[in-house]
């Protein structure tokens, strides 16, 4: 009982992909961390070398600061169901275009720490947040990379018996 609750629990693929072009969990999430890691750190010379921070009241920098620490709760939520759906075999273009939509919001959070142009750093952010989106919503295997294999197929059999199709498995 005890080793069936660890099995669903664990995010990591315990078979080999099926596809050599696939990659393995470990390489997956090594990847995309090594992608977040260089688009911060290119946001940090971004913010050094183009930044000039304008003048701005203690409270105001305290009340922006406030809610970009809140555009970060929402990057780390995105960049934890991202490295959830990387706990199954990926192919490489599709780990690209997540690290790419994260590195951007990543980047671009950076940049707003910084206070200089709150516009284009919210615009890159949200861009950046859009290409994860839709990078997910058109992911094959992203329900049973988040929930599961088993509870992908049993919500994925109750998807089918909504719609007065059955699922024969």
């Amino acid at each position: 009982m005890a080793r069936g609750l660890f099995d669903e629990l664990s995010t990591a693929a315990s078979v080999v992909p099926a596809d050599p072009a696939q990659l393995v969990p470990l390489r997956a999430r090594t990847i995309l961390l090594s992608m977040l890691s260089l688009a911060a750190a290119m946001g940090i010379l971004a913010v050094i070398v183009a930044a000039t921070p304008p003048a701005r009241e203690p409270e105001l920098a305290r009340l922006l600061h406030m809610i970009i620490g809140i555009k970060a709760l929402i990057f780390m939520i995105a960049a934890a169901l991202v490295f959830r759906r990387l706990g199954r075999p990926v192919q490489l273009p599709l780990l690209l275009k997540y690290g790419a939509g994260l590195g951007l919001s990543a980047s671009a959070l950076v940049w707003l720490w910084s206070l200089t142009d709150l516009l284009l750093g919210s615009i890159l952010f949200y861009a950046g947040l859009l290409v994860t989106y839709l990078t997910a919503s058109r992911d094959p295997w992203l329900l049973q990379g988040l929930l599961g294999e088993r509870f992908a197929q049993q919500a994925a059999g109750i998807a089918a018996a909504g719609t007065g199709r059955h699922r024969d498995a």
